[in-house]
């Protein structure tokens, strides 16, 4: 027979059953602060719509030299031209239950000082392209009244907004088409045989 009481074996089962509760709170409260938010490592390549683009969620920079830094990378600022792009660039940081994870991101396009929204990368004109996702109720839809005003991708998923230029957000940089390899090198010709001196 134990040395222990039936009443202290009791209260070593309450302990048990209090620290299991307490480790399943804990869980719960990490999950619900962490959720299923995986941010990538910045320059994390991505493909989707056809292209290939690296996002970068912590090094977070304003509008101008977000376009900067993908230029002096030798990348070109990630148009949004396809629904599939626009949502692997909002699904990148993962989800937490129904909510998209970060912080709004830049869509690289900026009012072209005619009231008309064009891409950084080539001055297209956003509505020249097949897609676009101006979205949302009232003052989320661009307003194009302000040279300074640059579009923002918002982690709500209902499209994208007006934002000003000056905020640091994350940013992506278009890298190439997906389909596209690296070069063939030319082949080598043949040596030609020297003539023989007659």
């Amino acid at each position: 027979m134990s040395g222990k009481s039936p009443g202290s074996r009791q209260r070593g089962v309450k302990e048990r059953v209090r620290d299991l509760i307490f480790v399943l709170i804990l869980a719960a409260l990490v999950e619900g602060v962490l959720g299923a938010c995986n941010v990538p490592a910045d320059g994390t390549e991505i493909t989707a719509g056809g292209i290939r683009f690296k996002v970068y969620f912590t090094a977070t920079l304003d509008y101008e030299h977000a376009v900067e830094a993908c230029e002096d990378a030798g990348y070109k600022p990630l148009a949004i031209t396809s629904a599939e792009v626009d949502q692997a660039l909002l699904e990148a940081a993962g989800k937490d239950g129904d909510d998209y994870c970060g912080e709004a991101r830049h869509v690289f396009a900026i009012d072209n000082g005619d009231g008309v929204w064009a891409w950084s990368y080539d001055d297209s004109l956003v509505s020249s392209h097949n897609y676009s996702n101006f979205k949302g109720k009232g003052d989320m839809l661009p307003s194009n009244n302000n040279n300074n005003e640059c579009l923002e991708q918002r982690v709500e998923g209902d499209g994208w907004k007006k934002s000003d230029c000056d905020g640091s957000k994350p940013y992506a940089c278009y890298v190439s088409d997906s389909e596209t390899t690296a070069p063939t090198p030319a082949p080598t010709p043949a040596p030609t045989p020297a003539p023989t001196p007659a």
